[in-house]
């Protein structure tokens, strides 16, 4: 026995029809894209490229950097010296043209310490159980003499001229 289906059978939209609802919808989403980014705002005074070199400078490791990181304690010597300290602001009357870039090419900043050629960059000193680290280069006339980074000028200026000891270490080769 058969029955008979008096229904009409399923019909789905009609492809025509369902592109042009696709096509607008799309539309609306691109409007609607366009309208967020361009009433976002960006502030104008954030300084990208402080924010770039201190992201660099925070991830560089050189390669001696690394060998005294692995390096065993009994194969690192202390020495200790004394030697002139004194302070220094990065501007141009102070330093060079670039005075916000150290002579390792690195930005300047607070912990950074002008050290003699002698020592090598990266190298960390002692004063007065302060850690600097060496990213600048004193002049070749000052052989025994270290410059503190220092941003006030007031600061600075009471420093003055130091004699201190200075700690540092050196991997024994």
């Amino acid at each position: 026995m058969s029955k008979k289906n008096d229904d009409p059978p399923l019909t789905l939209v009609d492809p025509d029809k369902m592109m042009v609802i696709l096509i607008i919808a799309c539309v609306i989403t691109l409007i609607a894209f366009v309208l967020v980014f361009r009433t976002a705002k960006v502030e104008k005074d954030i300084d990208f490229e402080y924010y770039r070199n201190e992201v660099e400078n925070s991830l560089q490791i050189t390669k001696r950097e690394y060998l005294l990181a692995q390096a065993p304690p009994y194969l690192m010597t202390e020495h200790t010296i004394t030697a002139t300290i004194t302070a220094y602001n990065p501007v141009e009357e102070q330093c060079d043209s670039t005075p916000l870039i150290t002579a390792s090419g690195k930005t300047v900043r607070e912990g950074y310490i002008a050290c003699p050629a002698w020592l090598p960059f990266g190298t960390d000193v002692f004063i007065d159980g302060k850690k600097y680290t060496c990213e600048d280069r004193m002049s070749k006339k000052h052989p025994n003499r270290f410059d503190i980074m220092m941003w006030d000028y007031e600061e600075a200026i009471e420093f003055g001229k130091q004699i201190k000891e200075i700690i540092y270490y050196k991997l024994v080769k």
